[in-house]
């Protein structure tokens, strides 16, 4: 079986369980003399699946400055001057994914250069045993974090690249 026909199949599946929850939602009140409670119960049910359908797909439109600020804050990184976003993107439903790009200004982004480089552990490139390393590669320079979720589950990595020729700053977070 093929991976397109498996999720094929899978999601064919989800439907058909999502109907036959909100049929019978409806059909067994209704045998039981309730009609009106079925059909609020229904209507509830949809009303929910709708819902969830709405905001997982509209997910990148709910993403604020203040959103990129709080990310920046948490890798000790301040923008001084108004920025724009340009780019975001996002895994709908685990949220394991989130990826956004911001262009900055010339002096934000020299400040951001200049504490990378001035960085105690700049030019590691490899996450060993350090939760921060400060690098520089073709095109950027990079700050990644790794942070532990605790025994048993797979660290959290998130990576701010400043771009060597634009004044363009991206973003990452992921669970390998």
């Amino acid at each position: 079986m093929d991976f397109l026909t498996f999720w094929s199949l899978i999601g064919i599946g989800a439907i058909v369980i999502l109907v036959g929850l909100i049929f019978l939602g409806y059909w067994i009140p209704k045998k039981l003399g309730h009609k009106k409670f079925g059909v609020w119960l229904s209507l509830t049910l949809v009303g929910g699946l709708v819902l969830v359908i709405v905001l997982t797909t509209l997910q990148d439109y709910f993403f604020f400055k203040s959103d990129a600020v709080d990310f920046l804050s948490s890798q000790n990184i301040s923008l001084k001057d108004d920025f724009k976003i340009t780019f975001h993107d996002t895994d709908e439903i685990l949220d394991a994914y989130r990826k956004f790009t911001l262009e900055i200004s010339p002096s934000d982004k020299l400040r951001i250069i200049e504490a990378i480089k001035t960085s105690p552990n700049f030019g590691q490139e490899e996450l060993a045993n350090e939760n921060t390393i400060h690098y520089e590669d073709d095109h950027s320079f990079v700050i990644k974090s790794k942070h532990s979720s605790g025994s048993g589950h797979a660290p959290l990595i998130e990576v701010v690249e400043v771009s060597k020729n634009w004044n363009l700053l991206t973003c990452y977070k992921y669970i390998p």
